[in-house]
């Protein structure tokens, strides 16, 4: 997903060339949907939602409080939704029961549409499971006929807020400790800026381990915000040390 502070950065360094706010503008993009499905616009400037932290660890995207300090606050970066004459549809679905989440409930983004694709080539199994989905409930009765159509599993988590799609990572990159679910990039990103004085910018990764599966060629596995299938074993950050001189 966007990051709020890589924009801004980004914009920061290249403002004396001319680089107006507004220009960078985050899109969704996905190869098997063949098109946009989300975007921001230069003009409104892209929305920033600031979340409880704990709150979103229970699959909940609630405001944070005013004042409330980076360590227990996310901010996420808003996109517009495709409009409805252009025939894309973008749903938050709980990937446990198929049935459609209801605005700031985080969930598996799920697109439907004219350009979505129908296939992997010579991989029926695993296209059945991502362009064939269909929908068990719909949040609004005037919206049932979102469950008649075709639709293609992201794999990714996300989560509407008045209007706007927000999306806060992949589904095999979220794993539970004590109860509450993070995201891999969550940690990587407070572990950076917590250590700004020895680490290398953009050098930290976290790896996620499964119960009861040794291949470390396959350690990730997808899993439900709400319910993990596969509880986690064990978190590996590895993380690059700024040069020390002598």
């Amino acid at each position: 997903p966007a990051r709020s502070d890589a924009m801004a950065s980004f914009t920061s360094a290249f403002a004396q060339t001319g680089l107006k706010p507004g220009v960078v503008c985050p899109m969704y993009f996905l190869p098997e949907f063949g098109g946009v499905c989300a975007r921001t616009h230069a003009d409104p400037l892209p929305t920033l939602l600031t979340l409880d932290r704990q709150a979103f660890g229970s699959g909940v995207a609630r405001k944070a409080d005013a004042g409330e300090n980076a360590t227990t606050a996310l901010q996420m970066v808003g996109m517009s939704q495709p409009p409805e004459h252009s025939g894309v549809r973008v749903a938050v679905v709980d990937p446990e029961t198929n049935c459609e989440l209801p605005e700031d409930l985080v969930g598996e983004v799920w697109i439907a549409g004219h350009s979505k694709d129908s296939l992997y080539m010579e991989d029926s199994d695993v296209s059945a499971a991502v362009f064939a989905n269909t929908l068990n409930g719909a949040v609004s009765p005037a919206e049932s006929h979102l469950t008649s159509l075709a639709w293609l599993r992201s794999n990714d988590l996300g989560f509407k807020h008045s209007g706007q799609l927000y999306l806060c990572g992949r589904r095999e990159d979220a794993f539970e400790v004590a109860g509450a679910t993070f995201l891999a990039q969550h940690v990587e990103s407070f572990v950076e800026s917590s250590g700004r004085d020895i680490l290398q910018p953009g050098c930290a990764a976290v790896f996620v381990s499964r119960a009861g599966n040794n291949d470390p060629e396959s350690s990730c596995r997808p899993c439900s915000f709400k319910n993990h299938k596969q509880p986690c074993e064990g978190v590996t950050l590895v993380a690059e040390l700024q040069e020390v001189e002598p």
